[in-house]
């Protein structure tokens, strides 16, 4: 498909890169619109937000840097983390917050906060060994997400991750108790957001008889 893109671009006369990056687990930690705010102004104001998505983030955008020439082919990351690490980006991002009449001086504490939140917790010991993307979005939007902008899911683990009885492996966030309550049903029930390592996928028995 990406040479697809980039095919039709040269027809059309347009230099065309096309980025291909995974799409088979969440990106973050957070998923909601302020839970997401705040994974992202963690980053940009002291670094300490999903180092996941800090990193897609920094290699996109030394991609671009490196297309439009601003720095060398091959240094497009380093670039891109000395402007986020030297301030220029949350001055940035501060400044596109202030021309579309928001807070420009907003700071991770002055985000809105759930009502309610719940964790759910490890009945056994595991390892992760993957995020449904599906499934926590689902689980977000039976909360309330996107529509009540608290509401949604904070991952604990990630995918490699071991964990014990009784550990968190995400927090449901919500403005409603009902929707909570039924997010809680949901993701209680066999439709499960974390896949856990198994030595065995399925069993399939032959016919009792030949």
């Amino acid at each position: 498909m990406g040479g697809l893109f980039t095919t039709i671009g040269y027809s059309l006369k347009l230099k065309l890169d096309c980025i291909i990056s995974p799409g088979d687990r969440p990106i973050g930690s957070m998923i909601g619109p302020a839970l997401e705010a705040r994974d992202v102004l963690q980053i940009l104001t002291d670094q300490t937000g999903s180092n996941d998505l800090m990193r897609k983030a920094l290699s996109l955008s030394g991609i671009i840097l490196e297309a439009q020439n601003w720095c060398p082919r091959g240094y497009g990351f380093e670039y891109a983390e000395e402007i986020l690490r030297s301030g220029k980006a949350l001055t940035k991002f501060r400044e596109i917050v202030g021309a579309q009449g928001g807070n420009e001086n907003i700071k991770v504490e002055d985000l809105p906060i759930a009502n309610y939140v719940e964790a759910i917790y490890a009945k056994e010991d595991g390892v992760v060994y993957g995020v449904e993307s599906a499934a926590i979005s689902t689980i977000a939007r039976q909360a309330g997400a996107p529509s009540d902008k608290t509401a949604g899911v904070h991952l604990k683990v990630k995918r490699g991750d071991k964990y014990k009885v009784g550990d968190i492996l995400f927090e449901i966030h919500s403005s409603s108790e009902g929707l909570l309550t039924s997010a809680l049903k949901l993701a209680a029930s066999d439709f499960q957001p974390i896949d856990t390592e198994k030595m065995i996928l399925e069993v399939i028995r032959g016919p009792k008889e030949l």
